[in-house]
């Protein structure tokens, strides 16, 4: 017999602790008049979401448009998951300007390098994904379904960490 899910708000902490399990979300954006989705790798660090990219569609658009939305999800099955919606605004972190501006992309591309050691640097596989910028959470919703009965308010997900990547690819 199949347990009826049960749905739960997650709290903010409980937010936080989605994104900075994961490492791969969809940026959510405008561009052209229509609401644009991407695939993309970040890291979490205080209340920013950083990510890179090379020149193009998305980097344009988000320079006229800098309000986003970043989601995450869990998924282990039909009634059992968690997801996270951030809201903000994008900000690019320059490596160059002033003193302020440089130690803000410094500190982005350390975190950065928490996905990949080679990010931004002679090694570095995607070398033209050179833009670093960061979403600005300004608030945070997330909701998880469950069919486990055995579980507390806010049960645990039945999936193994093992089935995800060691070290996750840069945005698609």
């Amino acid at each position: 017999m199949t347990m009826a899910p049960r749905f739960h708000e997650l709290s903010d902490a409980e937010c936080t602790e989605v994104l900075e399990r994961n490492r791969v979300g969809r940026l959510a954006y405008l561009a052209n008049g229509q609401v644009q989705i991407d695939p993309i790798s970040y890291v979490v660090r205080d209340s920013w979401i950083v990510m890179r990219s090379a020149y193009g569609h998305r980097v344009e658009a988000l320079s006229r448009n800098p309000w986003a939305a970043f989601e995450v999800d869990e998924i282990a099955g039909p009634f059992d998951w968690r997801s996270v919606v951030a809201r903000g605004t994008i900000y690019e972190f320059p490596s160059h300007g002033t003193a302020a501006a440089r130690d803000g992309f410094a500190e982005a591309v350390r975190a950065l390098r928490a996905l990949g050691p080679d990010a931004l640097t002679e090694a570095d596989p995607v070398p033209e994904r050179d833009i670093v910028y960061g979403l600005r959470i300004d608030r945070m919703a997330g909701r998880m379904a469950s069919t486990d009965e055995h579980a507390g308010a806010r049960p645990p997900l039945r999936f193994d960490d093992r089935e995800r990547p060691a070290r996750p690819t840069d945005d698609f």
